[in-house]
């Protein structure tokens, strides 16, 4: 016996639809009834949940949660990224790091900020990295708690070069050692950078990277790690293992920040 069905929008401030049923009743406004089947047509995002006894038993609650897309999100082999189709609180903190970092503010105003979806008792939330002194406009420090992480992300909020406007890297926040510091503008790369690569390497734990114009996800590829992370010659076959292995998403094409 059905006593009701409720549907809950995952959108905030929306109010829930909840249509009760009693016994022999036909299926609830805004289903349709197919043979002995209710169907029910989501139009956005959000929870079904039915609640019912058997053979005069106890109440029993199930659901079920539902994922409407305004575009498939795929690579540029066409392959669908499972993990930012199904999964809202990915697409959430991705927009979370991505805002934070300051994108449209002054280049020197610039953050690469971080997070990852953490998992606790069965529970998964997105959390966003605080800003530290290791954090500036080229390098992202995402001190959190690795266990229980599902997947971490950051953003580079710079166009790349070939993308979009025209942006330069302020060199004194990026290069602070005058040593290194390039002596002429230099553009953001269309690419994850190598430490982006060797954090996943030692982690052991996916990771996503955001720019304007497109996302980066890098896999754990499992490899066993350099006995000297500073010696090229042990971290360059490693490293152009997993650029080989990751994926590339254009964001002109199905923007996961947009729903």
């Amino acid at each position: 016996r059905v006593t009701s069905w409720t549907w809950t929008p995952t959108q905030a401030g929306v109010s829930a639809q909840t249509t009760l049923t009693g016994p022999g009743a036909s299926c609830p406004t805004g289903f349709t009834e197919l043979w002995i089947f209710c169907s029910f047509t989501a139009r956005e995002s959000g929870t079904l949940t039915v609640r019912a006894s058997v053979n005069g038993g106890p109440e029993q609650e199930a659901s079920i949660t539902v994922n409407v897309l305004d575009c498939l999100v795929v690579d540029s082999a066409g392959v669908p990224d499972t993990l930012l189709n199904g999964n809202p609180l990915l697409r959430r903190g991705l927009r979370d790091a991505f805002d934070a970092s300051n994108p449209t503010g002054p280049a020197n105003t610039r953050l690469e900020r971080g997070g990852q979806i953490s998992c606790a008792d069965g529970n998964c939330a997105p959390e966003l990295a605080p800003v530290t002194p290791q954090t500036t406009p080229c390098r992202n420090a995402i001190n959190l708690d690795p266990v229980g992480a599902l997947v971490r992300y950051h953003a580079h909020p710079f166009w790349p070069v070939g993308f979009g406007p025209t942006d330069t890297l302020p060199r004194v926040l990026c290069w602070p050692d005058e040593d290194d510091r390039p002596s002429q503008p230099v553009g953001a790369r269309p690419r994850p950078s190598n430490a982006d690569i060797v954090n996943v390497w030692g982690t052991g734990i996916p990771h996503y990277v955001i720019d304007p114009a497109r996302v980066y996800f890098i896999p754990d590829l499992g490899l066993a790690l350099p006995l000297d992370p500073e010696d090229p010659a042990e971290t360059t076959p490693g490293i152009s293992a997993y650029r080989a292995g990751s994926r590339v998403i254009d964001r002109q094409q199905c923007d996961p920040l947009a729903f």
